[in-house]
């Protein structure tokens, strides 16, 4: 199933109120519930359970190596809006311990989503963001 930038960005605003966080059991299903379901088609029925909203890193910032919780991020995905690098070639990926024990550095264009298992695997941005934003 195809979301749009639109759809995914309205759930993302939605989700910065905690408000919204409190009655999100009562809504139907969100735009990132079906692709990550999709993934993970042995994994059950998955339930959103926690959204931080979006992100705005700014130059200079990295990320420490880290897992996530294990009881709330099952299938964990990160939506790349936009950046302002400061050139194209240097860009600031996000890197993963695999299962197979080797770290993977993933650059997301914007419009694109990466879905991983962030309490299995570790992650993080040993590289400073070389940009605005």
């Amino acid at each position: 199933m195809f979301y749009t930038l639109v759809h995914i960005l309205f759930y993302l605003i939605l989700l910065c109120s905690r408000q919204t966080l409190r009655i999100l059991r009562f809504l139907p299903p969100t735009p990132l519930c079906p692709p990550s379901q999709e993934w993970t088609p042995t994994a059950g029925p998955l339930q959103p359970i926690t959204a931080y909203g979006m992100r705005i890193y700014r130059r200079g910032a990295s990320l420490a190596f880290h897992a996530d919780r294990v009881d709330t991020h099952v299938v964990s995905s990160i939506f790349h809006i936009d950046h302002s690098y400061d050139h194209d070639d240097e860009q600031w990926p996000i890197e993963i311990e695999g299962h197979d024990g080797l770290r993977h550095s993933v650059s997301l264009k914007p419009g694109q989503m990466l879905l991983y298992e962030s309490a299995k695997c570790p992650h993080g941005r040993s590289t400073s963001l070389k940009g605005d934003w």
